[in-house]
């Protein structure tokens, strides 16, 4: 099993490579679809269209049919506003026709593509004023055959979710202990909430977070667990609990972690993903005994998985002076973040083996991939693929991999 997992790990990384050597399939683009409810809205003459890749437009006539409960509108000659009913209070925001700017609550923002006018119907972009309402929008290529004319054709499935709230759960204990556990909910907010305002609402008692979402089942909801860089740990059989339980009542929760620790930039193994995401992953990192590969002066490849249901691993392949290789794999299992029992082989590559990793390093021209790659499914983890050579450094951060990389 252990040897399984092991060339398991080392085939990502090939296929990962292999998979952008690949040449995709020539699609034609159709309407696209809205999906509300599990069921796909239907438009009568007056319909959505899209301009390039990610920017729809949708007839304002016709919001009721795509936005989620508690959702209402008003159009006054050239002027849209939009309502949507919060946890705590309503998102109200004002939209011109041929204006770049709206107001949100009365607040003045700028937007990349403004509402227009086609034969009298106002049309709103659908991605910045769903956004700014607090949604989240989620686009799926579908790619089909049509046989009658013999060619692949793509449609984009378009869902809006509105996010309702921020759940939040975090350990008081140093120590870990379970009766430290805490919860926490407010009103969703992009950008991130006071962490005074959040222990301000504190409550061990997790039913009284039920109690507060008692309104809009089937609304998304942000389930934060908060951590520090050592200690107070939340295991996790208990955000796993809460993410079931909120299930259960009809929400759809998303769960993601965010650090509230104090460390400076020296202390960070990964750099550059992101204000939450750096501190986060250097401590897995550093819990599976890896190291800043901007500091190191050999030549090195490092693929690191992040499992939110499935623990982590680190892939690492150093090479050695003679053309050969060692490549040590380091996996914990553990999800609750407390025991830091690694599972670790190693395995020396020949220099044929060691030729066929850095032949596909080079063949692909990692070093001058994207940073940011397409999401497309397979969600529950992140993976970093990084790589040093005559001390430059070079990392990729995935979202998530695509299906066809397992």
């Amino acid at each position: 099993m252990k040897k399984m997992a092991f060339i398991f790990a080392l085939t990502i990384v090939l296929t990962f490579l292999w998979s952008y050597t690949a040449n995709a399939d020539t699609v034609e683009k159709e309407e696209p679809i809205f999906i509300k409810d599990g069921l796909e809205t239907e438009f009568t003459d007056i319909k959505p269209f899209i301009i390039e890749p990610g920017i729809t437009y949708v007839p304002a006539s016709c919001c009721n049919k795509i936005f989620n409960s508690g959702f209402s509108y008003e159009i006054t000659d050239e002027t849209i506003k939009l309502i949507q009913k919060g946890l705590e209070y309503d998102t109200t925001l004002t939209a011109g026709v041929n204006r770049n700017t709206i107001f949100v609550n009365n607040k003045k923002t700028k937007i990349d593509y403004e509402p227009l006018t086609i034969d009298g119907e106002i049309y709103i972009p659908l991605s910045s004023i769903a956004e700014a309402l607090g949604y989240k929008v989620y686009y799926n290529e579908i790619i089909y055959f049509d046989k009658a004319a013999s060619k692949n054709v793509a449609k984009d499935s378009i869902q809006l979710n509105y996010i309702l709230a921020d759940v939040y759960i975090w350990n008081e204990d140093p120590n870990s202990s379970v009766d430290g556990i805490r919860y926490a909910v407010t009103q969703h907010n992009d950008s991130q909430t006071n962490i005074t305002d959040i222990y301000n609402r504190k409550t061990s008692n997790k039913e009284d977070i039920f109690n507060i979402l008692n309104i809009e089942k089937g609304s998304l909801v942000n389930l934060y667990s908060l951590y520090q860089t050592e200690g107070y740990r939340v295991p996790c059989g208990y955000w796993g609990e809460l993410m079931q339980n909120l299930r259960d009542q009809n929400y759809n929760p998303i769960l993601t972690e965010r650090w509230i620790g104090d460390s400076s930039s020296s202390d960070m193994i990964i750099l550059g993903i992101g204000e939450n995401s750096d501190p986060a992953i250097s401590s897995i990192l550093k819990s599976l005994g890896e190291d800043n590969l901007r500091q190191n002066n050999g030549e090195v490849y490092r693929l690191s998985y992040f499992g939110t249901f499935s623990g982590n691993y680190v892939l690492r392949i150093n090479l050695n002076s003679d053309g050969t290789s060692t490549v040590k794999y380091v996996y914990n299992l553990t999800l609750s973040k407390i025991d830091n029992t690694n599972e670790i082989q190693e395995k020396t590559l020949t220099k044929e083996e060691t030729q066929l990793v850095t032949k596909k390093f080079f063949e692909t021209d990692f070093w001058n991939m994207p940073l940011k790659v397409h999401r497309s499914g397979a969600d529950g983890m992140d993976i970093i693929i990084e790589a040093v050579k005559n001390g430059n450094y070079y990392g990729i951060p995935l979202d998530a991999c695509k299906r066809q990389f397992f």
